[in-house]
């Protein structure tokens, strides 16, 4: 605008020239990034559930319709939904992220397709929500700034943290399903059944020969293993806050985690749920982690002041209570700090 000013009070040939040239490069760039980003279109690959305080990454994949123009210089987007939920979804643990995650795709070829990446760093476990994909664009003068809008609702898991690993000889009366911790060279050699390879797996119990037949990695289950379980309850006293509930549930987690690495059948009891299938695999595992993140870091499970670990069926209780986190042995009531 002070260029075109200039030039039409002092009917100067160089500011007119100027003029026109900022102009152009103004309509270039508006209709050009225009053009480019009608052609673009997003879609997001599946999510893996990250744990608290690891990075988030999202996969998407851009296609470009158009026939002769590509793409160039694509920054993506993706919008979290900070409003509750659904009703239904209401009391579950709603995690967060630092930041919206973002990426940048620098060249979506004509007709082809590009992957692009956003990472955001995650803070708390539960359930995220994704509402859509903004893709912007300002190329090729960064004058005048475009975006597109797809809507993707989706929502992502974010598991409990690996917290630190219960000392088991701190705490009285041992019960001896808990030999899920015990190592696994104490176990028998008379092969019970075979299961996937898991990150920790000692080398002599590979199977092998059915490794190399199958392609995949698995893992001998010995009899003495087979036979062994943990079951793991979390217990929130009235008043709890959500750094000892946080806590609590880290521990839990990690637990299942070592016992599962081990090919011990696991289980968790969290409400006034009172029983828990003891199941090994990895599927069981994730199942359990799951509902370890969805739930609620401040709702108490046992709203009672008279629940005790005495009353809950479990290899080993973990108790968040107003002052911090315990630990107590299956059926008995005699508490242990963690």
């Amino acid at each position: 605008m002070l260029v075109a000013i200039g030039a039409f009070n002092s009917q100067n040939n160089l500011l007119y020239w100027l003029f026109g040239l900022s102009l152009g490069m103004l309509i270039v760039s508006g209709v050009l990034s225009g053009i480019m980003l009608m052609a673009i279109r997003v879609e997001r690959e599946p999510i893996d559930s990250p744990e608290a305080g690891a990075p988030l990454t999202l996969t998407y994949r851009l296609s470009s319709t158009s026939q002769l123009l590509p793409s160039f210089a694509l920054y993506i987007r993706d919008q979290v939904v900070t409003e509750p939920g659904e009703k239904t979804a209401s009391e579950d643990a709603v995690g967060s992220l630092a930041g919206a995650p973002g990426g940048f795709v620098a060249f979506v070829p004509a007709r082809g397709t590009a992957i692009g990446h956003a990472t955001a760093q995650t803070t708390a476990r539960g359930r995220v929500r994704l509402a859509g994909v903004h893709i912007i664009s300002s190329f090729p003068f960064g004058i005048v700034r475009k975006s597109l809008y797809f809507p993707l609702p989706t929502s992502v898991l974010i598991l409990p943290p690996q917290g630190e690993e219960i000392d088991r000889a701190t705490m009285p009366d041992r019960p001896a399903a808990s030999t899920a911790a015990a190592s696994p060279s104490e176990a028998g050699e008379e092969t019970f059944g075979l299961r996937e390879y898991q990150s920790g797996d000692t080398p002599r119990r590979i199977a092998w020969r059915s490794s190399a037949r199958t392609g995949e990695m698995r893992t001998r289950m010995l009899a003495s293993a087979s036979d062994s379980s943990l079951i793991v309850a979390l217990l929130v006293q009235p008043g709890a806050g959500r750094t000892h509930v946080d806590r609590a549930v880290s521990l839990v987690a990690s637990e299942l985690r070592i016992a599962s690495r081990r090919g011990h059948r696991i289980g968790v009891i969290l409400g006034r749920d009172q029983r828990a299938a003891a199941r090994s695999g990895r599927g069981h595992l994730a199942a359990c982690l799951h509902r370890l993140a969805l739930h609620s870091r401040v709702a108490p499970l046992f709203r009672s002041e008279s629940s005790t670990a005495g009353n809950v069926r479990a290899d080993v209780v973990v108790v968040a209570g107003p002052e911090g986190v315990s630990v107590v042995a299956g059926g008995n009531a005699r508490e242990r700090v963690a």
